[in-house]
């Protein structure tokens, strides 16, 4: 970490683009090692050349989460979806976003969303689950078949039986029978 400062400081003719790359490599080396403050700084230089960079705002609200500054991640995750592109960054980022909105700040709609968000984008299993719970809590088993029908390719092992089971389960309360 040392050895990359020193190099950052003793080539100010470094490139914006080089410049960024390594400040976005040592923030990571910084979060590897539990240097939280160290990875903040680094990320802030990033976002001093380029406020739009995806990557440290990500990393930024992670930092925030660790630190257990819930206001702060979640501004992090919507900034940096206003600039991910379209995939499993951009969905993984709106999962985080809905964890932060289910189990910090108590705001269960924007929850919903964000994971909706997020299954629309790259349907993943954390999601997919939140979203399971929701239809659950509203006992629409009609959402939870479509949700465990969605499950089903993206989990391995057995987390998948168990889905398995559970869309057989599903299938057979609502008569079904020839999908088990």
């Amino acid at each position: 970490l040392d050895l990359t400062e020193r190099y950052l400081d003793a080539h100010q003719s470094l490139s914006s683009n080089e410049r960024i790359q390594l400040q976005l490599e040592l923030a990571h080396r910084a979060q590897e090692e539990g240097m939280q403050e160290r990875a903040v700084d680094a990320l802030e230089a990033v976002l001093k050349l380029d406020d739009r960079n995806a990557t440290a705002l990500t990393g930024l609200a992670h930092a925030y989460e660790e630190e257990g500054d819930w206001s702060k991640a979640t501004e992090m995750l919507q900034r940096a979806l206003e600039y991910s592109e379209a995939g499993a960054v951009k969905a993984e980022a709106l999962s985080r976003l809905g964890t932060l909105y289910m189990d910090q700040l108590d705001e269960m709609d924007k929850a919903k969303r964000s994971f909706e968000d997020s299954v629309a984008e790259k349907p993943t299993s954390r999601a997919i689950d939140a979203l399971i719970m929701f239809a659950r809590d509203d006992e629409d088993d009609a959402r939870i078949g479509e949700l465990l029908e969605l499950k089903a390719p993206t989990v391995e092992g057995r987390e998948r039986v168990n889905t398995l089971r559970e869309l057989a389960s599903y299938y057979q309360r609502v008569g079904r029978m020839d999908e088990i």
